[in-house]
């Protein structure tokens, strides 16, 4: 969506102006990291990011990777993905950092994601943000409020015209510093990015190549441009800049020697899925033949046109496919993975079973992981295991709503009618849903029995508290919470 080029200083103006009206123009680092949260939030719930633990972590290990050889002292880096496919790579403060799926995808190099990451992580270190935030005294509340309702009506999925109509009629579409970096900020986040880079072992190359391929995009309508040259001004300058860095540099740049060559390096098996699952069907496919033309790259073509078949639920294919990929690498927690959960899709829990049990017997272990196999022994009537395993869950994610629901399953089918409602009432009160909680609850405490139903009894008892302390709510409090929502 076009509007969706307004990039972290407009976000940061109008969460500054709402959400602290008191703000003066000017930033401390404790003030960055708490608006930093705030944005992200706000990302989060209008934007989707894609949420695999394997590609989330490969991103987070990669990002610290180059944090760690930056001059960072004052953020907490944090790096996502977010589901989208136009060429976009964008940071927010306290260290947040989003890179768009159509960006990963159009990669062929490790190299070229690290170049991105570190040239984002520049943006942090150096504070653009907060010194954006102060070269803007200048812009009106009611511009701000212009652009706040242009986006509002963007993420309430608004027609992209009227939000641009929102925008331009504020005077303030113009304003580049509000609506992107500034040329100076881009040279100074690719001269501090490229040493992180080479300190990290990456070569600048990937980032020259990564830059190409966006500008190559350009001969398109302007309001078709990658949004990436519209946030990051001055691509041409900066191509010639990272490419007379690397003449001048060339030891330096030839010691600089990571990135890949292995077709199931961590890199290519994260852009293989990310083409897979979050790119259109056509574009992935047409990658995935060019790939099984090369018998060095088939083997990570296999691997895609497994994910592609999962995706569109033909089960059959996508098992053919992984059984393909995994005689190049049998024992691959990560392919693994998804075979098993193919398998659990497909109703085959049996088998997923024992694609989860390879890996955990490798020592790997993570929340998607046990759920999938909590699910699979409910699935295979293994409902006392799968009772043990959601019990253990609870207790170390006791607010992830999901695991109390299976918790449940598990007890009904176990023969535990009790403890399923007092689970279910669990879930339904993490869900914010008062009646069944009530329903719940008050059913658990009528079936358990000695201590079962004591604590039973504390969790009603509790959950009504809770809701009549709400209810009871004091003047003052309410008076302030009323100021807020005008705020708002």
């Amino acid at each position: 969506m076009r509007f969706y080029f307004f990039t972290v200083s407009v976000c940061i103006m109008i969460s500054l102006v709402f959400i602290n009206p008191h703000f003066s123009y000017s930033l401390t680092v404790k003030e960055e990291n708490e608006l930093g949260t705030e944005v992200l939030n706000q990302i989060k719930n209008a934007y989707p990011i894609v949420d695999d633990y394997y590609v989330d972590k490969y991103l987070n290990d990669l990002g610290q990777t180059i944090v760690k050889n930056s001059d960072n002292r004052l953020f907490d880096f944090k790096f996502f993905v977010i589901k989208n496919s136009v060429y976009n790579a964008f940071a927010v403060p306290g260290g947040y950092i989003f890179v768009h799926t159509g960006l990963i995808a159009a990669m062929e190099q490790e190299s070229e994601l690290a170049g991105i990451l570190a040239h984002e992580a520049a943006h942090v270190t150096s504070r653009h943000i907060a010194r954006q935030v102060e070269d803007s005294k200048k812009v009106s509340l009611a511009a701000l409020a212009g652009i706040a309702a242009g986006i509002a009506i963007g993420m309430s999925g608004g027609d992209p015209d009227a939000v641009m109509g929102v925008i331009a009629g504020t005077q303030a579409a113009g304003q580049s510093a509000m609506l992107s970096y500034s040329r100076e900020h881009e040279r100074e986040a690719d001269k501090k990015g490229l040493i992180f880079l080479t300190k990290a072992g990456y070569s600048p190359e990937g980032l020259l190549d990564i830059l190409r391929k966006i500008r190559a995009k350009e001969f398109y309508t302007e309001d078709q441009a990658p949004v990436y040259l519209r946030t990051h001004p001055g691509t041409t300058e900066r191509i010639e800049y990272i490419s007379s860095y690397i003449d001048d540099n060339r030891a330096l740049v030839e010691k600089c020697t990571l990135g890949d060559g292995y077709i199931f390096s961590r890199f290519n098996k994260a852009k293989i899925k990310i083409t897979a699952l979050y790119e259109d069907k056509t574009f992935a496919l047409k990658k995935f033949e060019e790939m099984e033309k090369d018998p060095e790259k088939r083997p990570g073509a296999y691997y895609g046109l497994a994910l592609l078949s999962m995706k569109e639920a033909d089960y059959d294919k996508s098992e053919k496919y992984f059984s393909l990929a995994l005689k190049f690498n049998a024992l691959d927690s990560e392919l693994l993975f998804d075979y098993g959960n193919a398998l659990f899709l497909k109703g085959d829990f049996e088998g997923a079973l024992k694609k989860f049990n390879t890996i955990k017997a490798h020592g790997v272990g993570f929340l998607e992981l046990d759920l999938l196999c909590g699910r699979s022994f409910i699935g295979t009537g293994q409902f006392t295991e799968a009772k043990e395993l959601f019990d253990l869950l609870v207790l170390k994610y006791p607010d992830t709503d999901y695991l109390w629901y299976y918790k449940g399953i598990a007890n009904e089918k176990a023969g535990y009618e009790g403890l399923a409602h007092l689970s279910l009432g669990k879930f339904n009160e993490l869900k914010h849903q008062k009646d069944l909680t009530l329903f719940h609850y008050k059913k658990a405490v009528s079936l358990l029995k000695d201590d079962q139903k004591k604590e039973a009894q504390k969790m009603l008892d509790d959950f009504l508290d809770k809701t009549s302390k709400k209810k009871k709510k004091p003047d003052k409090e309410k008076d302030e919470d009323d100021e807020k929502k005008e705020i708002e």
